[in-house]
């Protein structure tokens, strides 16, 4: 960051799931790298 630059602004992480029980932990592990709060939208998945 340069000197004197703001601040970044904070980020929010919004991850969409259907049926993605095979890859929702990895996409949500990458999602921490980015945010300390991604927010999960399941749309009546029906795996676990």
């Amino acid at each position: 960051m340069f000197e004197g630059a703001p601040a970044p602004l904070p980020l929010m992480v919004v991850v969409l799931t259907f049926n993605c029980e095979a890859i929702v932990g990895q996409t949500l592990a990458q999602a921490l790298r980015l945010c300390t709060r991604p927010f999960v939208v399941d749309s009546y998945s029906t795996d676990r």
